[in-house]
Formats: structure tokens, sequence, C-alpha cells
């Protein structure tokens, strides 16, 4: 599955007070460190791409030429040390993706 990394957002609890007192609202304690947004298929045809069922309302951003996700397993879990696969191009593909990795 790729995985779109999202940097962690830690709030200390004087910062927590503060937001508290100001209107604002603290992040949820269980948010996710990241998030499935696709998943590879199959590989399709000869110049290297795979089929990706886009799981993120905004694919073109996800999927967009130079990003990096990380590449998790069948349940979605990113395993003890995971691959960051950089996305050399990418074009729609009946209700999916076909993406070309760098490597």
């Amino acid at each position: 599955m790729a995985r779109a990394r999202r940097e962690p957002f830690r709030l200390d609890a004087g910062e927590a007070r503060g937001a508290a007192e100001s209107g604002e609202t603290a992040p949820r304690a269980h948010e996710p460190e990241h998030l499935v947004v696709g998943h590879v298929s199959k590989p399709h045809g000869t110049r290297g791409e795979v089929f990706v069922w886009p799981l993120t309302d905004r694919p073109e951003v996800i999927f967009a030429d130079d990003a990096e996700v990380l590449l998790g397993g069948e349940q979605g879990q990113p395993g003890e040390a995971p691959e960051t696969l950089r996305v050399e191009r990418s074009r729609p593909f009946k209700r999916g993706l076909l993406i070309k990795f760098d490597g």
C-alpha cells in the first residue's frame, strides 16, 4: 500500500491549555501518524508502471510528480523500516492511476 508521510503534530500541556483558553481546538490524541492513500494493485505494461487504486479525494496532489510516499504492507502498516518511494510520473487510467516510481 502506498502511504503518505505525515509529520507528527505534538502539543505539550501548556500549549494545550493556552489553545483551549483562546478557543482553538487541540489535536486528537489518537490521530494516526500515517494515512493509507492508495492500494498498489498490479504491474501494468512494459514501462515499469503499476496500477494504483487511490483511496484519497486528491490523488492528483498525493501522487504528483516527485511526491514521496511510504510503502506499507497488505494491512497498511508501514513496518519497521518502511521504504520511501518517489513518484516519477503518474497518469489517470480507468478508475485509478498508473504510476511509475523511481528506481
